[in-house]
């Protein structure tokens, strides 16, 4: 009796947070909706507390929105909002910004839209410039067509817009640019380039005066690539992938049961990193955790291949199914022996090939010479 009750009390309680989140949520729909009156004149950071104070709407910023803007913190904000919703108002300011907003359960969120995520760095106001025009010009038809004609759509109009602007298309992909698009009526130019990125292998970003186009696996390494400083003491594993995955704003998809398989020990991470690469802070886990990843594109799959009784078969191949964001893994055994054979020597091959571009270099094994400092580096407890 006495563990029913429990029970109830405990559904009621969790019944309770939900349909509080719930009208917090419809109080700031609600807000949103209303006219409002404010000038607003200072730094982004003041200004969403003007907005705040002003209108009753609690407001906070993604962390990554202050590492992509051109100028952080320190952004300002001119706006006069005049018999228009607070809705049109925040949408009018952060489409100037490459941003947008999202209603959570406690507090109105800003956050940068994909295609400035994507950016991987510190954007320009060219750049956003470019996401303005992007996000205002409609497209000029609807329907499927295919990614060729798509990007050729997207170009003529972005051009007729603002001349200093122009895609970029991929390097010659007959499968790639072939792949077709079903275009939304009332598409905008940024509405069909996500279109692209929902339905095809493709994504973009703006860099400088173009619309970069690529794949999503090289778009997912170079966002990998992006350079951090950070130092984790003793920090739980899985809280340190999620922040490297916030940091570089690529999913990390973790499967079920690899990280509570290795032993506490190994699940806490003593790991500093000084101007180096997010992708080199993934190595340096594998090196001291054993947890494998591998670049997709949907984002980073992490495994644990020693997990279990008995230690897993390595992955030898990883096999990209077209047109979606499968990757089949084949393990070594399911490979036949011709084909191991084969693809040893030209392991081998490359080896020897990175072998005398070291000797072109003059470059020594680390056995040989100062480990720099700028390496991502592990410690022992006792030495932080």
């Amino acid at each position: 009796m006495r563990c029913r009750l429990a029970l109830s009390l405990f559904v009621l309680f969790i019944s309770s947070i939900a349909q509080a989140e719930d009208t917090t949520s419809a109080l700031i729909n609600q807000a949103l909706d209303k006219p409002q009156k404010l000038t607003i004149n200072g730094l982004l950071p003041q200004a969403m507390e003007h907005i705040q104070q002003q209108s009753g709407v609690p407001m906070k910023a993604d962390p990554a929105v202050w590492d992509l803007l051109p100028w952080g913190r320190d952004t300002n904000i001119h706006a006069t909002i005049d018999n228009q919703t607070l809705r049109q108002a925040l949408e009018a300011i952060t489409q100037k910004l490459g941003l947008q907003f999202d209603v959570k359960s406690e507090a109105l969120v800003l956050e940068p839209i994909p295609a400035l995520r994507r950016l991987a760095r510190r954007s320009t106001a060219q750049e956003l410039a470019c996401l303005e025009v992007l996000s205002k010009q409609p497209f000029p038809t609807s329907g499927t067509l295919t990614l060729k004609a798509m990007l050729d759509a997207v170009d003529k109009q972005l051009k007729a817009a603002n001349p200093d602007y122009a895609v970029d298309p991929p390097a010659v992909d007959s499968a790639l640019m072939s792949a077709t698009v079903n275009i939304a009526r009332n598409s905008t130019l940024l509405d069909a380039l996500e279109t692209m990125v929902k339905q095809t292998t493709a994504t973009w970003y703006p860099w400088g005066k173009t619309v970069a186009i690529l794949g999503k696996q090289d778009q997912i390494k170079r966002q990998l690539n992006r350079t951090i400083t950070v130092r984790y003491n003793g920090t739980e594993l899985s809280q340190v992938l999620s922040d490297l995955s916030q940091k570089s704003g690529v999913p990390f998809d973790i499967e079920a049961g690899a990280i509570q398989q290795l032993s506490p020990e190994a699940r806490a991470i003593n790991l500093m990193l000084e101007d180096y690469s997010i992708h080199d802070a993934l190595e340096a886990i594998r090196g001291t955790t054993g947890l494998d990843f591998m670049i997709r594109e949907g984002g980073v799959y992490l495994w644990n291949q020693a997990a279990g009784p008995a230690r897993r078969e390595r992955v030898l191949i990883t096999m990209p199914v077209q047109g979606t964001d499968m990757v089949v893994l084949i393990t070594e055994s399911q490979v036949p022996s011709d084909l191991r054979e084969y693809i040893t020597q030209k392991t081998q091959k490359q080896f020897d090939n990175i072998r005398q571009m070291m000797k072109e270099e003059g470059f020594h094994p680390a056995a040989t010479q100062p480990v720099p400092t700028t390496r991502p580096v592990v410690k022992k407890d006792e030495d932080l």
